[in-house]
Order: C-alpha cells, then structure tokens, then sequence
C-alpha cells in the first residue's frame, strides 16, 4: 500500500498548528470514525485541538442554527489562535 505515505497519521507527530476538526455524523463520503481517529491522535500527540460534531449534518454544514453555530466555533477558535500581525 504504497497510499499509506500519503495519510495524514504517518506525519502526525510533526504536527503543531492548532487544529479544528468538524464533522457531520451523517457524513457518507468521510464516516465519523476518521474525524475521530484524527482528533483522537492529534490529542495524543499533544496538538491543540478541538472536536466539533454536528449529529444532523452530512458532509456540509446546512442546518441555519448549525451554521451560527459553526461559525461561532470557528471564529472563536481562530481567535483563540491568530494574533492581528
């Protein structure tokens, strides 16, 4: 399997940038296990991170309120993290 070299877990210890990961558990193209396998080894490997399912969501984020709520999510994440340069 010469596509394992691609996968992001063969390089995840290298990883250091704060990471937001968002998933909807209704999600057929990427199940839910692989949103979780990511956050479950970026925790491990000690990068800031955090986890933010939607159950009633596939693979985009559609719902109004979990729009505001995906929004809210990632702005407070960014600015938890970006400093203005």
């Amino acid at each position: 399997m010469h596509f394992v070299r691609w996968s992001p877990s063969e390089g995840m210890a290298r990883w250091k940038t704060p990471t937001l990961v968002v998933h909807g558990e209704r999600d057929y193209r990427v199940p839910i296990h692989e949103a979780l396998a990511l956050f479950e080894g970026l925790q491990l490997h000690g990068v800031e991170s955090e986890l933010l399912v939607f159950p009633d969501e596939g693979h985009w984020i559609l719902r109004p309120q979990n729009i505001l709520a995906w929004h809210d999510a990632i702005y407070t994440f960014l600015g938890r993290y970006l400093q203005p340069g």
